[in-house]
């Protein structure tokens, strides 16, 4: 009995060391905002953020020289991508910052991360979170073109690589390429003006209000404004279908992109 209490806890140890051994050093994009599930495109007018998310597996990582890579395969331009945390870096950096090549917008921009510890511990075993996120976003004149998210390395930085707690080179997984095309902004029915996704309702009849009468901004997506569909949004008319929807029994807004 003793002998196979033994062998059970002997395989237990190891298939947990076996765990720790093999642990993935992963990059991966675990969330977009502004993706439409149903196209599977980058809508435009939204703001667009990459969630990037970091694993790291048997050893604690001391150091990171990442570069990402955003381009166009048939000419898009595109806001000026950036980056921010989404984590508290100084936990496991003392140095944490992105350098920025050739960010304009078009051709392609590059984002170099470079972190690394003095006094900090770094990313420790087993973390597995968002560590920061790219933003950008498209004007409705670049629908149907394609963008891309890719890792890099240029010829003046390292690879694409981490340095763990035992000073090795370690080279993580990245599950991209990532591409996209730029789709509508208006998925659904038009009338969601306020992009909550939960529109038309008061709130939208609000911001239409707001920008017609009080002199807000326009609202971001031309044909979530173009409720009656006439190709002029954002008039009197579109604000008048708002309302005899939800209060005269009026005709649901049209569908979006048209059908």
């Amino acid at each position: 009995m003793v002998r196979r209490i033994t062998i059970i806890i002997v395989t237990v140890s190891l298939l947990f060391l076996s765990g720790q051994i093999f642990a993935a050093n992963a990059v991966s994009v675990s969330k977009i905002d502004g993706f439409d599930s149903t196209s599977g495109g980058l809508m435009a007018n939204t703001p667009i953020r990459f969630y990037i998310n970091y694993e790291v597996g048997a050893k604690d990582i001391w150091g990171i020289t990442n570069a990402y890579h955003f381009y166009s395969t048939n000419g898009a331009m595109w806001q000026p991508i950036f980056a921010q945390p989404t984590v508290m870096v100084s936990n496991y950096f003392d140095s944490f910052i992105f350098l920025e090549f050739g960010i304009t917008g078009s051709g392609a921009d590059t984002l170099d991360l470079w972190a690394f510890i003095i006094n900090t511990s770094g990313l420790p075993s087993g973390f597995d979170s968002n560590l920061f996120f790219i933003e950008t976003k498209f004007s409705e004149d670049q629908i149907g073109k394609t963008v891309c998210l890719d890792t890099t390395s240029r010829k003046d930085v390292d690879p694409f690589s981490w340095v763990n707690s035992n000073i090795e080179q370690v080279i993580p997984s990245w599950d991209g390429l990532h591409c996209f095309e730029i789709v509508d902004c208006c998925v659904g029915i038009r009338g969601d003006i306020n992009r909550d996704g939960k529109g038309p309702n008061i709130l939208d009849l609000t911001r239409l209000v707001d920008y017609i009468f009080r002199g807000s901004p326009a609202p971001d997506c031309k044909l979530e404004s173009d409720v009656n569909g006439d190709g002029l949004p954002s008039r009197i008319t579109d604000l008048t279908y708002i309302v005899d929807y939800m209060h005269r029994g009026g005709p649901l807004p049209g569908s979006c992109p048209a059908d």
